[in-house]
């Protein structure tokens, strides 16, 4: 993984490329049988909303220093206002991936990319991605999770005290062996593994190689041309990863 696509202002569009090539990874796996179908969930953010500032960071009220002033003109005096941030468009769309079996039109499996703000607790993108998780895990689709995002974790507690310490992971609880579900854990300086994505009995899981989605995704967004690896992540390293980095980071700009 590379932690600069972590930062907030690259994530949405990383967010959509990935769901896209997973989507088009998959297709040529699952086809006859199957397709890959890319979905929207919409949610609508208060103004108050926790995890706007993750998105725009300056939604806040300021004093704008100035006085109350008079125009030319006029005789009344207006008073010095408070400067805010309107949000013209509150509407977030996060995308998925569904897998339809051909001939039923049923769906069998869904493939969520977790998005900054489904890990702030008390946001409306938290809310609605647990609303969604919850539908799907009591009803007999398969469900994948895919964080790559350090942070905050969306594992039930009682599966993250067993587990050791980790920077991502996938889970993957099949419909028909829930609560049990398998989980790869991922340290930050591994490749990204290939995991399994649940299909109907009979049929095997599908491989998702997600080292390749995200390197494809990164040569066709051409992120090494903007970002900026001289400053600091964000979410920042600890001091041995950013060691680690440093070890990257001349290659990388080469």
């Amino acid at each position: 993984m590379d932690p600069y696509l972590e930062d907030p202002a690259h994530w949405p569009d990383v967010h959509t490329r990935l769901i896209s090539g997973i989507g088009d990874y998959l297709g040529p796996l699952i086809r006859p049988k199957y397709v890959a179908r890319l979905e929207e969930r919409t949610y609508f953010p208060d103004p108050d909303d926790p995890a706007l500032t993750l998105f725009i960071p300056d939604v806040r009220l300021e004093h704008t220093g100035r006085r109350a002033s008079k125009p030319a003109g006029w005789a009344a005096t207006i008073a010095a206002p408070i400067e805010t941030v309107t949000m013209l468009d509150s509407e977030f769309r996060e995308g998925r991936v569904e897998i339809v079996e051909v001939a039923s039109r049923q769906v069998v499996t869904v493939v969520e990319v977790i998005s900054p703000g489904n890990k702030v607790i008390g946001s409306a993108g938290r809310r609605s991605f647990v609303a969604k998780r919850l539908e799907i895990l009591n009803s007999p689709v398969h469900w994948v999770e895919i964080d790559l995002l350090r942070g905050n974790t969306s594992l039930d507690p009682l599966v993250l005290n067993r587990l050791r310490p980790h920077e991502y992971y996938v889970h993957a609880p099949k419909a028909k062996e829930r609560p049990r579900g398998s989980v790869w854990l991922i340290d930050l300086e591994e490749s990204l593994p290939t995991v399994g994505i649940p299909l109907r009995s009979p049929d095997a899981d599908a491989p998702l190689d997600l080292q390749t989605v995200l390197a494809t995704a990164y040569e066709r967004a051409g992120y090494d041309l903007t970002i900026d690896y001289r400053r600091p992540a964000i979410p920042p390293l600890s001091r041995a990863q950013a060691k680690w980095a440093r070890t990257l980071l001349p290659r990388r700009q080469r």
